[in-house]
């Protein structure tokens, strides 16, 4: 398993050299990560519920696109309806780390300057439902990117 070269992975899936028990450990990893970031999320609630209305309605959004995006992607070379859900899952196990890693280093940043410049929490809701947006947008691009990569 990768969890951090994404290239390679993406080599090893267009030469179709992963094997069943891999497919399984990256879906297997991806449910408990999945799982766990749910959780981790619902640790700080927004205080202000526009922005959480606002950033649940733009997710949704970003899925919807994102998938559509990425299937058709995924289609157009050498993926089936099948094997979509496989490379997809492989390959948001490394991009979903770098995301982590780029988010825990956002959040350091944004705490170090809200008590510097004490900001207050209803801007900081809405900057963080911007991240949030920006965060679904970032992972799915960075999937087509490899999806195209794979068809080539």
């Amino acid at each position: 398993m990768y969890f951090w070269k994404t290239k390679i992975l993406a080599e090893d899936i267009k030469k179709d050299s992963i094997s069943d028990k891999d497919w399984m450990k990256y879906f297997l990893f991806w449910i408990l990560l999945a799982t766990l970031g749910h959780y981790g999320m619902s640790m700080s609630p927004y205080e202000d519920m526009n922005a959480m209305l606002a950033e649940m309605i733009g997710i949704v959004g970003i899925i919807i696109l994102g998938v559509s995006i990425t299937f058709i992607t995924n289609m157009q070379g050498s993926g089936t309806a099948q094997n979509y859900f496989c490379r997809a899952t492989a390959l948001s196990i490394p991009i979903f780390i770098k995301i982590l890693f780029l988010s825990i280093c956002v959040g350091v940043v944004m705490g170090i300057m809200e008590e510097a410049l004490s900001i207050s929490t209803f801007s900081n809701n809405w900057v963080m439902c911007i991240f949030a947006l920006a965060i679904e947008a970032i992972y799915f691009w960075r999937i087509n990117v490899h999806l195209k990569y794979i068809n080539t």
